[in-house]
């Protein structure tokens, strides 16, 4: 009687159980390092005597230019969502700060607001050509920053 040998096959598989390990930790990692991650730029706004909220939509703020001394900007929405710098003076910027705006704008800019953050310093007649170039935008309200008077 012949007798079989109980050798137990080999198994050619992958262990992912440390691949799912590494990946959990770098999970963790990342959803605890996102909300410290800030892209805000400061800028020194002027102060108001009456200031009025802006009327947007609850589940998204507005999308803020913020303008610089050096006749710069940056796009974004709120305080975390900032683009690059651009200088509106160079054509090949102008057209990226107009791209960047779309985005932030959507495909409804006509029922979107953006609020103009001249900084203190800033001359008004960059600020003024700032504004002019968002009205090439086709955006319904443009309005102006400012910080609230201290009461």
């Amino acid at each position: 009687m012949a007798r079989r040998s109980s050798r137990k096959k080999v198994l050619a598989e992958m262990n992912v159980v440390p691949f799912i390990d590494v990946m959990l930790v770098l999970l963790i990692i990342f959803m605890a390092v996102t909300p410290i991650i800030n892209q805000s730029v400061e800028i020194e706004l002027p102060q108001a005597q009456k200031t009025s909220e802006v009327e947007q939509g609850p589940d998204e703020p507005p999308v803020i230019v913020s303008v610089y001394e050096n006749g710069s900007i940056t796009v974004g929405r709120g305080t975390r969502d900032v683009s690059a710098m651009f200088n509106l003076d160079d054509p090949t910027q102008a057209a990226e700060a107009k791209v960047t705006a779309e985005h932030f704008l959507g495909a409804d800019a006509a029922s979107k607001t953006v609020l103009v953050a001249g900084h203190r310093t800033a001359s008004y007649e960059k600020v003024l050509a700032v504004i002019n170039r968002i009205s090439e935008w086709k955006v319904a309200k443009v309005g102006l920053m400012s910080t609230p008077a201290e009461q």
